[in-house]
């Protein structure tokens, strides 16, 4: 079955002012979400770097491929480098926090597809102790600090960066990507044109009764594979899609 990597090589040469973004650039921004971008030593400021030469920063690293989550991720680096839709895109700012008192564990992105269009990425679970704590707190306590701190995110970078907005995760970054989109206000909801949630849980059904969650319900995209356990937990307003799926979990 085709993955992410052949979407890369096969639209790679494509940039993003040719071919506007759709559900697979979404789910591939989400998986870069989850790079070590953090550990590169240049701090990246608001005027962005090419995430190619982020890439090619990060594989200069001693022992980099450590810090990787999946083993497929070296060649997603390699690919995203190599092609003009994912290598010209501009990487503009980095958040991870692990905060062990508090157990939270939060990490953002901020992409820049096309001057005027950004991309708002928020992390999954990473492999810390402390992310898996909070994900466990997700289902009983409301708010989480990382649901919080993607609305802080999302209303500081709307008010650095003027433009359209898109916002998504995957896992947990789906659900604070759909949270961050909900209470942002409704200023920033009107520059929303997409929310992308990759296979990321609902939220309780008193959250979706909210007239905040009603104006942006609409922007919500849904994506979950055959076998999901965390994106088919608590309530989910909007109608979702079920994509096949070779993996498991």
């Amino acid at each position: 079955m085709p993955n992410i990597l052949d979407y890369i090589q096969w639209r790679g040469d494509l940039s993003f002012e040719k071919d506007q973004l759709n559900h697979v650039d979404a789910l591939i921004f989400s998986r870069i979400s989850y790079l070590p971008f953090e550990n590169i030593p240049d701090k990246i400021s608001d005027n962005g770097i090419k995430l190619s030469k982020a890439c090619k920063m990060l594989t200069q690293q001693e022992n980099y491929r450590e810090k990787l989550l999946w083993k497929e991720d070296d060649n997603l680096i390699n690919y995203c480098a190599e092609s003009i839709r994912f290598g010209d895109v501009k990487l503009m700012c980095c958040t991870n926090i692990i905060n062990e008192e508090e157990k939270e564990q939060f990490s953002a992105i901020v992409l820049m597809l096309k001057p005027g269009h950004y991309f708002i990425v928020f992390r999954g679970t990473d492999h810390s102790f402390v992310g898996w704590h909070e994900d466990f707190n997700m289902f009983c306590r409301f708010p989480i600090g990382s649901q919080q701190r993607a609305v802080e995110f999302i209303e500081d970078t709307a008010q650095r960066l003027r433009g359209d907005f898109y916002v998504g995760g995957h896992s947990k970054g789906g659900n604070l990507a759909v949270y961050a989109a909900v209470f942002c206000g409704e200023a920033i909801q009107k520059q929303i044109r997409a929310v992308y949630n990759n296979d990321g849980p609902g939220f309780y059904a008193s959250l979706l009764e909210l007239p905040e969650h009603r104006r942006i319900a609409g922007k919500i995209t849904t994506l979950l594979p055959e076998s999901s356990v965390v994106g088919m937990l608590l309530e989910h307003e909007e109608s979702y899609q079920v994509v096949r799926s070779t993996q498991i979990g």
